[in-house]
């Protein structure tokens, strides 16, 4: 990495800020470093965990039945169904 660094430095124009603490930097923050062609390439792997909620039957069942109401309402009160998000009358009329 340092020599990276001395080749960069002979470069016009090209800056470094920091270059002395920059190797302890990226490793202190654990990150992979790796070189080729004379590039170093810095990686970062982040885990994310995404909890996607499951319906369960009752769950569908209840919203089957909120959609059967709310269907038999947008009938009895057409304004009710312009006044409503078109998601949610979307929603229930599938």
């Amino acid at each position: 990495m340092k020599s990276q660094f001395d080749r960069l430095r002979n470069i016009p124009g090209v800056k470094l800020d920091f270059e002395s603490n920059i190797n302890q930097f990226l490793n202190a923050e654990g990150l992979e470093i790796s070189l080729v062609d004379g590039i170093a390439n810095v990686i970062d792997y982040r885990e994310k965990i995404v909890e996607v909620p499951i319906q369960d039957a009752r769950t569908k069942h209840l919203i089957h039945l909120l959609a059967i109401q709310m269907r038999k309402y947008f009938e009895k009160y057409p304004k009710l169904r312009e006044e409503c998000d078109v998601r949610l009358t979307e929603f229930f009329t599938q």
